[in-house]
């Protein structure tokens, strides 16, 4: 299959800016980010796969899309916990007899949404070293770090949501390294260069 290294650089680059402009509507247009901030990460995410395919059959490497693809259905399943957690969270703080229940029911999911999170962590952080590696550009590498600290502290930050200040710090740490990833990848995917393969 003929590849045109310019075009996956191209994807790869917009769909880093789709998500960062994604990030940047949740901050500041308030409640107009509810309906954009999902439009943009879909188109941001959709890019950044088509761009991993791309890649990977250019350098050959089929871990580079298929790891970043399970990265994100983990992802997904992440945010249909979180979703089902507030929900959860929600109904118990109602103070209804079924109270115990709905607490272990919101233990139970922060869990999984922490394994889930942890998960689709190695799953990115192994597609953007599989990239480096084949393309040796250092922002990719950077990229990775970032998105691993950023795992590592929300997830950090979820296990002790019960104690605020323990935990937004850490929730602003990791936003920030989330931030820096999105930025690096996008770097990274400007320098990419074209090499033998």
């Amino acid at each position: 299959m003929l590849v045109d290294f310019d075009v996956a650089k191209g994807l790869g680059f917009w769909g880093c800016i789709a998500i960062l402009l994604g990030i940047a509507v949740s901050i500041f247009l308030g409640p107009l980010a509810i309906l954009l901030t999902p439009l943009l990460n879909l188109a941001g995410y959709t890019l950044l796969i088509l761009s991993f395919y791309l890649l990977s059959k250019y350098y050959g490497r089929g871990g580079i899309f298929w790891s970043s693809l399970i990265s994100l259905v983990l992802g997904f399943t992440g945010l249909m916990a979180l979703f089902f957690l507030v929900i959860a969270g929600a109904l118990g703080s109602r103070g209804e007899p079924g109270g115990v229940w709905f607490a272990r029911l919101t233990l139970t999911l922060m869990l999984g949404l922490v394994a889930v999170l942890v998960l689709s962590g190695i799953f990115w952080y192994r597609a953007l070293s599989e990239l480096h590696e084949a393309s040796g550009e250092p922002m990719v590498e950077r990229a990775a770090f970032a998105y691993g600290l950023s795992v590592i502290t929300l997830s950090l930050a979820l296990i002790t949501m019960p104690i605020a200040i323990i935990a937004l710090p850490l929730a602003l740490i990791s936003s920030i390294s989330m931030v820096l990833n999105w930025i690096f990848l996008a770097q990274g995917f400007r320098n990419l260069g074209e090499t033998e393969v």
